[in-house]
């Protein structure tokens, strides 16, 4: 039996976001990198909202990632983590048009918020992926 996607997702961090915007401009190339290879996903699949869905896949999918070997070395299997994640990505609704705007989900931008400040309490002054991460 293959594990929910929310058992994942729960081990990501979050913070309540106050009037700060995020910067990603604090966030190291890397990080980025997934961030941006989530979205472009949401974008391609026609999902309306960016989710930590698209998050989790982007990071489980970066094979330069420590997401899927900090899975493994806790005990998890990456391989069934990636594939709850394809399918709570492939389940999110889809919208049709020529105008197609993604939005961002408020537990999104708790997910990147958490990241930040997750990088502050640790001294960082930017953000890698494994902030991103469990």
């Amino acid at each position: 039996m293959l594990p929910n996607c929310n058992t994942y997702l729960s081990l990501i961090p979050t913070a309540s976001i106050e009037n700060d915007p995020m910067n990603l401009d604090k966030f190291t190339e890397r990080a980025r990198t997934v961030i941006q290879a989530a979205q472009m996903d949401a974008i391609k699949r026609k999902n309306q909202y960016f989710t930590p869905e698209h998050i989790l896949k982007a990071m489980l999918d970066d094979e330069k990632s420590l997401a899927a070997s900090l899975i493994k070395s806790a005990g998890g299997r990456p391989d069934e983590a990636r594939l709850a994640a394809d399918v709570a990505v492939a389940g999110l609704s889809a919208v049709e048009g020529s105008e197609t705007k993604l939005y961002m989900q408020p537990e999104t931008a708790q997910v990147i918020a958490g990241a930040e400040q997750a990088a502050e309490k640790m001294g960082d002054s930017f953000e890698g992926p494994r902030r991103l991460t469990p």
